[in-house]
C-alpha cells in the first residue's frame, strides 16, 4: 500500500503533540509509507491553529502542501 501524508503542525501546539505526530511519520515510513513532518514555526510560517486551512497565512501553507506533493510525485 502507498500511503502519502504530510503532517504540518502551527503553532499552537505543545510537545506531546510534536512527539505524537513524529511517531506517526515514523510509523507510516516504516510500514511502507511517505509520509514527512514539518513544524511550521521552523520554516517561518508563524500563526497558525488546527484549523490551517482556514487561517490568514493558508496559501502559505498550502505551498508546503503542494510542495510535499510534488516531491512525491503526486501533483505536478
Amino acid at each position: 500500500v502507498d500511503v502519502g501524508e504530510s503532517t504540518d503542525e502551527g503553532e499552537k501546539d505543545d510537545e506531546a503533540d510534536r512527539e505524537g505526530c513524529a511517531q506517526a511519520v515514523n510509523l507510516v515510513n516504516k510500514g511502507g509509507g511517505r509520509a514527512a513532518f514539518y513544524l511550521l514555526p521552523e520554516m517561518g510560517i508563524a500563526g497558525n491553529s488546527h484549523m490551517m486551512m482556514m487561517d490568514r497565512n493558508n496559501l502559505q501553507v498550502a505551498d508546503v502542501i503542494q510542495g510535499w506533493l510534488e516531491k512525491q510525485g503526486l501533483y505536478r
